[in-house]
């Protein structure tokens, strides 16, 4: 029975990477001391939450070549880490929460509607129940257009990778975090600042700011 379960269940990441407008970070995951940059020039990758982020496919696939270069026939797994700006993470908080997921993905896309500007009805929603005090719950939702999320993961499936994972660059960062009490986590990424406060382990605000210049006293 355990190595039915062990067969049926997906198996890690061989690799990560994380992309942003400077460039692309990776690194295999079992050598995770061992990590490498790979730059973009300017103008490769455009972030943004409504339009398509890779403005030069074709400098982006052989960018991931070079750094990854197909291994014949064989698929590896990749962790893809997006930038905080193409996606919209929210804490939404409810006085009641369905117990059917199909539900639970409808009450979030409505929720989320009038602040993403995308078609909230075919995106891509993922979201975790945090905390709970009776029937009120509070939700960590992310939201991403697919084709934005599609445009992402083809290059590196044309190099023979399965990008099982993909979440946004913050939230893989709440890894790092040893949170005690109230914690904040302010992460730049290009020209994106992003914020996240927490109290204790529950994530309480989620911001993402596109700036027009990153000098300290605008951060």
């Amino acid at each position: 029975m355990t190595s039915l379960v062990n067969l049926l269940k997906d198996p890690p990441p061989t690799h990560a990477f994380e992309m942003s407008e400077n460039g692309i970070a990776f690194a295999r995951v079992g050598e995770p001391g061992k990590v490498n940059f790979a730059p973009f020039d300017t103008g490769v990758l455009q972030v943004s939450p409504a339009h398509d982020n890779i403005q030069q496919p074709q400098v982006f696939q052989d960018v991931i070549h070079h750094i990854a270069p197909p291994n014949g026939h064989r698929r590896r797994r990749a962790a893809l880490i997006l930038p905080d700006y193409c996606a919209r993470v929210a804490v939404l908080d409810f006085d009641s929460f369905p117990a059917d997921p199909e539900e639970q993905i409808a009450l979030l896309r409505f929720r989320m509607k009038k602040s993403v500007p995308f078609d909230v009805d075919s995106a891509i929603v993922s979201y975790a129940m945090q905390t709970k005090n009776g029937d009120k719950v509070d939700v960590l939702a992310a939201v991403m257009a697919a084709e934005i999320v599609g445009r992402y993961e083809a290059p590196f499936r044309a190099a023979g990778f399965h990008p099982g994972l993909v979440t946004t660059s913050s939230l893989a960062a709440l890894n790092l975090l040893d949170p005690d009490h109230i914690s904040m986590l302010v992460k730049l990424s290009g020209r994106v600042i992003s914020v996240l406060v927490l109290d204790g382990n529950t994530v309480k605000l989620s911001r993402s700011v596109e700036m027009d210049d990153v000098r300290p006293d605008d951060i």
